[in-house]
């Protein structure tokens, strides 16, 4: 009996150590608002620090100056609140660094 029981908890391990790891990503939706002169035609969204920017979250839509447009940010993950943001503009690229989504999910280009 207690052989069986060290293989069956041996196998259980084993399901452990070899299973997938799943990424848990939401979609939130994301207030992006454009202050001065910035006219922004792609705007992408990454982990804060890192380079993995998302596919454009403006789509068809240009976010002008003075406006602002709600965005669906499908590969939000809760438990990775801060974020960058790129706006790639008309002129230059803006980057706003570390914005809190979890707070409050609204930025502004400026």
């Amino acid at each position: 009996m207690r052989r069986l029981s060290g293989t069956i908890l041996g196998l259980l391990l084993a399901g452990v150590l070899v299973s997938p790891v799943v990424v848990r990503a939401d979609t939130i939706t994301v207030t992006l608002e454009s202050d001065a002169d910035v006219t922004a035609v792609i705007v992408l969204a990454a982990p804060a620090g890192t380079e993995n920017w998302s596919d454009d979250l403006l789509g068809s839509k240009i976010l002008f100056p003075g406006d602002e447009v709600d965005v669906n940010f499908d590969g939000f993950d809760p438990s990775s609140c801060l974020y960058d943001f790129k706006a790639l503009t008309l002129d230059e690229d803006v980057i706003v660094r570390n914005v809190d989504l979890c707070s409050d999910p609204t930025l502004s280009f400026e």
